[in-house]
């Protein structure tokens, strides 16, 4: 087994700071964790206040219209009509499946995605501009009106 020298003294001993760690958490990794988790609950909350809420928003009724028919059986583009790209509904039935059915359940997977996408901006924000940076970008994502 390979030892690093710091962790062993002279005598080749071990050192009490070789003892693995379970929870090696820093003080600005805990306030970087606690910074996170609240602008991805405010994420949270702002994606699914009104989840029940009519939107009147056609595109919404076509797209879990096309959810509904994979459910009996029918793929995109080969017997239903999909206008949105290849993936989108094979990427959303799984959780629209999962989440009852239901166009809350779409909506929800559509929100779920939004969320990772946040993590993904912020883990690309992080390596780009430390802590702040990733913070930054995800703040600003998450407080865009649109």
């Amino acid at each position: 087994m390979i030892r690093s020298r710091s962790h062993q003294s002279q005598s080749g001993a071990h050192t009490p700071d070789a003892r693995p760690r379970l929870f090696a958490f820093s003080i600005a990794g805990l306030l970087e964790l606690v910074f996170v988790g609240a602008l991805l609950g405010l994420a949270i909350w702002m994606r699914v206040i009104n989840l029940g809420t009519y939107s009147g928003l056609f595109d919404e009724g076509i797209r879990v219209e096309q959810l509904f028919l994979m459910g009996k059986g029918y793929r995109p583009f080969r017997d239903i009509f999909a206008a949105q790209g290849p993936l989108l509904l094979d990427l959303l039935y799984p959780l629209f499946r999962l989440y009852g059915g239901t166009l809350e359940a779409a909506r929800l997977a559509v929100a779920t995605y939004s969320l990772l996408g946040l993590l993904g901006v912020y883990a690309i924000g992080r390596q780009l501009g430390g802590v702040p940076g990733g913070f930054a970008a995800c703040a600003l994502l998450v407080l865009s009106p649109l």
